[in-house]
């Protein structure tokens, strides 16, 4: 896979650079199609960019949100979430993504076993009734994710996939059928769009 940064939106946490890219992806076989990275570096590391998720040492990726509100807020002022960059899933033969958000679905506690790892050091507030919202691409095979810490003061991004040769993944307990991808996520834009929406109703009292 191919990347191209077309635009690109930078805030900085305890000296780290969080970014959110609008990238340009091209596969080795299939179309070109576009899609928002988040993107970071390890502390204390001559590393460019973080490569994995989640590590033992570290955990899982989070953020305050804070930053992501105001990531999310330049990119809308700089046209990241235009709809000419919307990703029409041809690699899935089209369709669009649909939605399960933590506040509307019946089955919450079934759902958020089914985007946490009980076995890895997950942040403890995964476990204290986040909210969440959890985007199903067309295919079936992979599913996108934004997890709110109850306060809203953090805020974690993961995607999950049925594709058994992906790398770099991680195992989940509940559901053999899924693995976390232990990559930081890309995500289409309008999906992107969905995730913004949402919270920015959940976090406008902050």
């Amino acid at each position: 896979m191919k990347y191209n940064c077309l635009k690109e939106v930078t805030r900085y946490w305890d000296d780290l650079p969080i970014r959110l890219k609008l990238q340009e992806k091209t596969p080795e076989q299939g179309k070109k199609y576009w899609a928002i990275s988040i993107r970071t570096t390890y502390l204390n590391s001559t590393r460019k960019n973080r490569r994995f998720y989640y590590s033992k040492k570290i955990g899982f990726w989070t953020i305050p949100t804070k930053i992501i509100v105001e990531l999310l807020k330049e990119a809308e002022e700089k046209e990241l979430f235009d709809k000419i960059y919307n990703d029409k899933y041809e690699r899935f033969e089209g369709g669009t993504a649909s939605f399960i958000y933590s506040d509307k679905t019946p089955d919450y506690q079934k759902h958020l076993n089914k985007i946490t790892c009980f076995s890895k050091n997950e942040p403890e507030w995964i476990f204290k009734k986040p909210f969440f919202v959890i985007s199903q691409e067309p295919g079936n095979t992979w599913r996108k994710i934004m997890i709110v810490k109850q306060d809203f003061s953090l805020i974690t991004f993961r995607s999950c996939t049925t594709e058994k040769t992906y790398r770099p993944k991680i195992y989940m307990e509940d559901d053999s059928l899924w693995f976390v991808d232990n990559a930081m996520m890309d995500v289409s834009v309008q999906v992107m769009k969905i995730f913004k929406e949402r919270l920015f109703a959940l976090t406008q009292s902050i």
